[in-house]
């Protein structure tokens, strides 16, 4: 498969996505034709930042081990899954949406990581893992803005917890918010700060720091199991 077939396979399954699911962040109103995430690595434009751009910004490759084990959490297309598993000794991700991770299976067979990647077609809230993981990735996946995730921060965390291996890291992300209570992003505010406590309770904290996004913030957590 070359490149432009790539995208042309992707844009084919990004439009059923669109057509199938009524609260897609893939939305033709906000970036016309393109994905919600871009990816340089395949040339792929798109919303959000690339992934490679956002590993950079958040220094994610300090998670990069050819023996770690990853799990993203609400991987969306799961372009974060591929990346990490060019550098890791495997990476799945836990999406409900089956055709982002049609997506996501696309670019690792494309990439030749099909191997050493896997997709599991659930809500977090449904996965029984088989295994503990070394690397874990929230990246807006709590209190999503489609509301497709609204458990408590002690649930949603808890089980990052038990999921986490001995010495293995957890990085969270939040969704975008403004500390305004006349604002429609709030609540997201309050739910960050909701998760910034559970984290404290439940990790040893090795960095938290706020940084703008757009208009907004988000906070950032950098965790460990011990």
């Amino acid at each position: 498969m070359t490149e432009p077939e790539l995208h042309q396979e992707i844009e084919r399954i990004i439009q059923l996505e669109r057509e199938a699911n009524p609260r897609t962040y893939n939305s033709d109103d906000i970036q016309g034709d393109q994905c919600y995430q871009a990816y340089e690595r395949i040339n792929l434009p798109g919303y959000r930042w690339s992934v490679e751009k956002r590993i950079r910004e958040y220094n994610l490759s300090r998670l990069y081990s050819p023996t770690a084990s990853v799990i993203d959490i609400g991987s969306n297309v799961g372009f974060f899954v591929a990346e990490f598993g060019m550098h890791c000794k495997s990476a799945c991700g836990v999406e409900p949406n089956r055709y982002l991770n049609d997506v996501g299976r696309l670019v690792c067979n494309y990439l030749s990581i099909a191997e050493k990647t896997q997709y599991f077609d659930q809500p977090f809230e449904d996965f029984v893992p088989s295994q503990q993981y070394d690397r874990i990735l929230s990246l807006a996946s709590f209190y999503t803005r489609d509301e497709g995730q609204r458990t408590s921060a002690e649930a949603f965390f808890g089980k990052i917890r038990e999921m986490l291996a001995p010495g293995g890291m957890f990085f969270y992300e939040s969704t975008s918010y403004l500390n305004d209570p006349d604002n429609e992003t709030y609540g997201h505010y309050l739910a960050s700060r909701e998760a910034l406590r559970v984290l404290q309770d439940l990790f040893r904290i090795e960095e938290s720091y706020e940084a703008p996004s757009g208009r907004c913030m988000r906070q950032f957590v950098l965790a460990h199991a011990d």
